[in-house]
């Protein structure tokens, strides 16, 4: 046995005893932990109390960051109504570390590189201090193609472990994460696809050590991978690792997948929806993808995918909102005034221009601060999208109550009317603009066909409630 091979087997040996520690150890209680909501399942509950999950932040993998700029923007998102975040355990960016240490000129995987894991473990406690819900995603695509592959750990030509021939890896990946599988067979691994057991040795330990940090923290969603369109095989094989992984620790473990193709509404989105089995939430941040030029469509897929739920409801979630086509606002609103669990806006990508997402931005905080007001002016849990109560869908969407609430979000300047006849007597009327966030009285509303119109034009949010 080779000298590194010795080592892969102590570093597998201690990986598993540390998760094993984890029994001995207190683990939130479970009833306390992030998960679906039992009165409206749609939505997620923490600490016992149902719960908006609403979001920004200047980057996609935070752990990565200095503990007090991380300390920083997690306080500024809290001061704005913001609990989301989103981290890849990715480490292609300037600057980022890897989770292997290194030996000389490449990188030795049965040993890690303990300040990679010691960010993360800071990471998940600040966010836990702060109630900020943490959706980890474990594997990047976008760390293992192209020109990040070709200096990644996993690389056969960068560790001292395996070589090409013997771990069977591909040592180029000229190509980015596409829509369906492909060619890349460190996503075949596993052993109901190519049972590659020299490399999913190395998966698997990376694994086991990041839920034997995350596992103990309340806050923390599970989502398998950054847009993958590899077999449905893959995820399945992590995300069944985690559910084992928490039961053998007596926690309950929220995991979902994140498929590449933009239209949710696709077969290969339904290799999530269908398997209640392993995925207990879903997420659908590819509906706001910069092919898709259609409010109306972006809009009617969100229902149409919680419409298919509808027999197992379960969370829907949006970890990243590309400003592209339409702009960010929009999106965010749409995607509340749609009845999804969680909304978040994209970093900026550096190689884009940093036009991707608004972040955490004085723009982002700004709506984070206003959509939190008005949602928490009313019983948002106990509302269910309603458009069906609308003369049109165009720009305007609807969350009710029928006869005790309505909640309305126009993304631009509008009309619609309202079918307001289960109203059971007069109703306040009440307007919040995006841009100032003041109220404006709207008079009262009697029961009927209600006609309403924006005050001018911006980015409003109308609610009628009875008093």
């Amino acid at each position: 046995m080779r000298e590194t091979d010795r080592r892969s087997m102590l570093r597998l040996g201690l990986v598993f005893v540390l998760t094993a520690c984890l029994s001995a150890t207190s683990l939130a209680d479970d009833a306390n932990r992030i998960q679906p909501y039992p009165k409206n399942p749609y939505f997620w509950q923490y600490k016992g109390r149902p719960v908006l999950l609403l979001g920004g932040s200047d980057d996609d993998n935070l752990f990565q960051w200095e503990r007090d700029k991380l300390a920083a923007q997690l306080d500024t998102l809290v001061a704005c109504g913001g609990n989301y975040v989103r981290n890849t355990m990715s480490d292609r960016d300037e600057g980022n570390l890897y989770a292997f240490a290194r030996v000389g000129d490449r990188y030795d995987l049965g040993r890690w590189n303990e300040e990679y894991w010691r960010r993360f473990e800071s990471f998940l406690r600040l966010a836990a201090e702060r109630d900020v819900i943490v959706q980890i995603e474990l594997w990047d695509m976008w760390d293992l193609t192209r020109d990040n592959w070709a200096r990644h750990p996993f690389n056969p030509l960068n560790n001292v472990n395996d070589t090409a021939a013997e771990s069977g890896l591909l040592t180029e990946v000229p190509f980015a994460p596409a829509e369906g599988p492909t060619k890349h067979n460190f996503f075949h691994t596993v052993p109901e696809l190519e049972n590659n057991q020299r490399v999913l040795r190395h998966q698997e330990a990376f694994i086991d050590r990041v839920l034997a940090i995350s596992l103990p923290f309340p806050n923390v969603l599970y989502c398998i991978n950054n847009e993958s369109g590899e077999p449905p095989e893959w995820s399945r094989h992590w995300a069944k690792r985690i559910h084992q992984r928490a039961k053998e620790h007596g926690a309950t473990a929220q995991v979902t997948d994140m498929r590449r193709r933009e239209d949710i509404t696709h077969a290969t989105h339904r290799t999530v929806y269908d398997d209640t089995e392993v995925y207990t939430f879903a997420d659908v941040s590819q509906n706001t993808g910069n092919q898709i030029r259609d409010r109306r469509l972006q809009y009617r897929r969100l229902l149409e995918v919680r419409k298919y739920l509808a027999d197992a409801p379960r969370p829907v979630n949006n970890v990243k909102i590309y400003n592209d086509n339409f702009g960010g606002a929009p999106k965010f609103l749409r995607n509340v005034f749609a009845g999804l669990a969680s909304t978040r806006f994209h970093r900026p990508v550096p190689w884009n221009g940093g036009s991707r997402g608004l972040a955490l931005s004085d723009e982002a905080q700004r709506i984070l601060r206003r959509v939190r007001t008005f949602t928490n002016s009313l019983d948002w849990f106990a509302l269910e999208p309603r458009p069906d109560l609308l003369s049109h869908d165009e720009g305007v969407y609807l969350m009710a109550q029928p006869g005790r609430q309505y909640a309305l979000g126009f993304d631009g300047s509008g009309s619609v009317e309202l079918d307001a006849r289960a109203l059971p007597g007069p109703a306040q009327l009440r307007w919040m603009k995006m841009g100032d966030g003041e109220w404006i009285d709207g008079g009262r509303v009697e029961p009927g066909r209600v006609s309403l119109k924006t005050p001018e034009d911006g980015l409003w949010m109308a609610l009628i409630q009875v008093r």
